[in-house]
């Protein structure tokens, strides 16, 4: 039998709605990716809904065109 704190877990409620939308499908397919925002082709998507934009330094470029995003999990 497994323990109590093995059974019990806590689902990110943007998460589920997330999943949801990816198991849903659509006729061409892949569409809910079509429709977010990217800063651009090097975004990362973030699916905690726990996760705060607290800086986004634009103008700051360390290499080539690299983009720094910083994220703060309260």
């Amino acid at each position: 039998m497994l323990p109590h704190f093995d059974l019990a877990f806590d689902v990110d409620p943007l998460f589920k709605k997330t999943a949801t939308q990816f198991d849903e499908g659509t006729a061409g397919g892949g569409q809910f990716l079509n429709t977010l925002q990217f800063l651009d082709e090097r975004s990362q998507l973030v699916l905690d809904s726990d996760a705060v934009l607290t800086d986004l330094e634009r103008g700051k470029q360390k290499n080539d065109n690299e983009t720094t995003l910083v994220l703060a999990v309260p």
